[in-house]
C-alpha cells in the first residue's frame, strides 16, 4: 500500500469532521462500494482509466449519487483524487480501528438463525455496549446452518452459542472419549 501516511490521514479526519452517530452508516456504504469495486473490472477500468480526473469525478458522481450520501460520495471522490480508491480496505480498516481506540464505537455483527426482534435487538445492543463502555453498531447475518443460538463476531473478539458450535464441541468429545 503505497498510500499510508495519506489513508492514515483521511481516516484522522474523517473522525473528527463527521458526527460520531453518522460514521457506522458511512463506513457501511463506504464498504458496500468496496465490494461492488473489487468485484467489477469494468467498473474499475472506468474509474481508474485514461479519462481526465474530471471525467472520473463525473463517472464516479453518476454511480454513486442515487445510492450513496453525500458524505461517502466525497470521501471516495477524494480517494480517486489521491489515486488511492485501490486502497479502500486499508482506509476502512484504519478508521474502525482508530474509533475503537478512541473509544467512539465497535461494529458486532450477530449471527442468528433468523432475523432479531427490534425488542431482543435493543437488549443485546445495550448489553454489548455497557459490556464493551462504548456505542455498538449491531449487524444481523442470517445463518440457516446454525441452527439455534447466537454468535457474536467483531474485529478482534467472538463469541459463539449456537447449536452448530455446541454440536461439533460434543463430537469432538466423543471422538477423543
Amino acid at each position: 500500500m503505497r498510500h499510508t501516511v495519506f489513508i492514515q490521514s483521511l481516516a484522522e479526519a474523517f473522525l473528527q469532521e463527521v458526527a460520531g452517530k453518522k460514521q457506522p452508516s458511512i463506513l457501511e456504504e463506504v464498504e458496500a462500494f468496496q465490494k461492488i469495486w473489487q468485484q467489477t473490472p469494468v467498473f474499475r477500468d472506468a474509474l481508474m482509466g485514461r479519462v481526465s480526473l474530471a471525467g472520473r469525478l463525473t463517472v464516479l458522481r453518476t454511480i454513486t449519487e442515487k445510492h450513496l450520501s453525500i458524505t461517502a460520495q466525497n470521501l471516495l471522490a477524494i480517494l480517486l483524487r489521491q489515486q488511492a480508491l485501490n486502497d479502500l480496505a486499508a482506509f476502512l480498516d484504519k478508521a474502525r480501528h482508530l474509533r475503537i481506540d478512541r473509544g467512539l464505537g465497535r461494529e458486532v455483527t450477530a449471527t442468528v438463525v433468523k432475523s432479531l426482534q427490534t425488542a431482543e435487538r435493543k437488549h443485546l445492543q445495550q448489553s454489548l455496549e455497557k459490556m464493551m463502555t462504548m456505542p455498538i453498531t449491531l449487524r444481523e447475518q442470517i445463518d440457516s446452518e446454525i441452527i439455534g443460538g447466537l454468535r457474536l463476531d467483531s474485529r478482534d473478539w467472538s463469541w459463539d452459542a449456537t447449536v452448530q458450535h455446541r454440536l461439533q464441541r460434543l463430537i469432538q468429545q466423543l471422538r477423543v472419549s
